[in-house]
């Protein structure tokens, strides 16, 4: 079943699993209440069960690739800031699972994915950084650090795809 996804899915997929292990780690290391950890290590697991699948439905065509990878970016943005949100770190280095989400997306979709992504990402980390107490200076900064990861992996991914 694995022999029929493109290289580059396999790097998609390893950095999910890579990232989804080292979250949970970090969760698993941080001082905050276990409902909490158990709930935010549920979601990471659960998240499995329609990124795999789309996986494989991404295989179609690549506006059908794209469509899909903008969609897990949806979702996955969503997931990963409702996690910080509910365990109210959003002013520490957590955002950087973000960013990370971001540049798995953007390599699997391309450029489009990666724009879409970033931009649901950083606007996402604006609404949430403004309810709370934290520097707007901090938040515009991190925003548009998100913005420029997601753009420059896109690019590339782009570019690699168009060379193959």
């Amino acid at each position: 079943m694995l022999k029929k996804l493109p290289a580059i899915d396999y790097i998609v997929i390893f950095l999910r699993l890579f990232l989804k292990t080292l979250g949970i780690y970090v969760l698993l290391n941080l001082e905050i209440a276990s409902p909490l950890v158990l709930i935010a290590v549920i979601t990471l697991i659960m998240s499995e069960l329609y990124e795999f699948p789309l996986m494989f439905l991404a295989q179609k065509s690549r506006s059908y690739r794209t469509t899909i990878f903008i969609v897990l970016g949806f979702l996955n943005s969503l997931m990963v800031l409702g996690l910080i949100s509910i365990i109210g770190q959003l002013q520490g280095d957590l955002y950087l699972f973000l960013v990370a989400t971001v540049i798995g997306l953007s390599i699997g979709g391309g450029f489009t994915a990666g724009i879409v992504s970033s931009l649901i990402a950083a606007t996402g980390y604006t609404l949430l950084g403004m309810q709370g107490e934290i520097a707007l200076l901090s938040i515009s900064i991190r925003a548009i650090f998100i913005m420029f990861i997601g753009t420059i992996t896109g690019i590339l991914a782009e570019v690699v795809y168009h060379l193959q």
